[in-house]
């Protein structure tokens, strides 16, 4: 679905409709869920931090670094 598309199905719907598939995918997606939050909440260095932490946690950069030609 396009962008338009989806634009103009959500402009068909009725408040209360928005509101459950805007609660439905808050408790399905941890995505959706940090974005509301941070829409909610907007605190950019506990963003970067949780962003931070993640990358951290996923990835060694010192095999990076040395994957790197010089």
């Amino acid at each position: 679905m396009s962008k338009d598309e989806l634009r103009q199905y959500l402009n068909k719907l009725e408040k209360n409709e928005l509101v459950e598939i805007v609660l439905s995918n808050h408790l399905t997606s941890d995505d959706a869920k940090n974005y509301l939050n941070y829409l909610k909440n907007p605190n950019e260095k506990e963003e970067f931090l949780r962003v931070k932490s993640i990358i951290d946690n996923n990835y060694d950069f010192m095999e990076i670094i040395l994957l790197i030609p010089l």
